[in-house]
């Protein structure tokens, strides 16, 4: 079993092609995280205050 850390950006598409970063994949071991971006989640937020059908069943 490796030790080392391994890390993989994780990227949302939009239909019209963008590509944003919305957090990181790490892995250490067997141990696997999942980190989001500060700014990702404060905009699901935001979007979710604003609509609150437009997320169901996505959180």
């Amino acid at each position: 079993m490796s030790t080392s850390i391994r890390t993989l950006r994780m990227f949302l598409h939009s239909p019209a092609g963008d590509k944003n970063l919305i957090g990181y994949l790490s892995r250490y071991g067997d141990i696997l995280r999942a980190s989001f971006n500060e700014d990702y989640v404060e905009d699901a937020v935001l979007r979710k205050e604003k609509d609150p059908t437009q997320l169901r069943g996505r959180v």
